[in-house]
C-alpha cells in the first residue's frame, strides 16, 4: 500500500470514529439527554362514545401494566399528533396491524411521558 492511500484511509477512520463517539460524549454529558425536546400539549383528547375506561400507559405498546385510566367525559391535554408503536387489540383493534397501532401522547400527573390508544379517544 502507498503511503498517500493509507494516511487516507487512516484519515477516513479517524474521522468515522469521531463521528460515532462526538454525538455519544455529547449525549452523556448533558443532563437529561435520553429525553426528547419540550413536548407541547396543544390538544386534548377524551375517551370516545360507548368507551368507559381508556388505559393510560407508560409506554406505545401493552407489555406493561396501565399507570392510570382515562375515563368517560373526562378530558386530557395530548400532544397534537399520533405516533405509530406496539399493536394493540382494544377500541376494535386488533385485526389490522397498518391500523392498530397507533398511540396519542398525553399529559398524565405523575409522568414524563404517558400513551393512549388512539382507536379509544377522539380529539376535544
Amino acid at each position: 500500500m502507498q503511503r498517500s492511500t493509507l494516511y487516507l484511509v487512516a484519515s477516513m477512520v479517524t474521522v468515522a470514529v469521531i463521528a460515532v463517539l462526538v454525538p455519544m460524549t455529547a449525549a452523556a454529558a448533558t443532563p437529561g439527554s435520553t429525553e426528547r425536546a419540550q413536548v407541547v400539549y396543544d390538544c386534548a383528547v377524551t375517551p370516545k362514545q360507548r368507551v368507559d375506561v381508556v388505559n393510560v400507559r407508560s409506554t406505545t405498546n401493552t407489555d406493561y401494566s396501565p399507570i392510570g385510566e382515562l375515563r368517560a367525559g373526562q378530558k386530557v391535554p395530548a400532544v397534537c399528533s399520533r405516533l405509530k408503536d406496539g399493536w394493540y387489540d382494544v377500541c376494535g383493534g386488533g385485526g389490522d396491524p397498518l391500523r392498530d397501532n397507533w398511540w396519542v401522547e398525553v399529559k398524565w400527573p405523575g409522568w414524563q411521558h404517558a400513551y393512549v390508544a388512539s382507536l379509544c379517544v377522539n380529539w376535544a
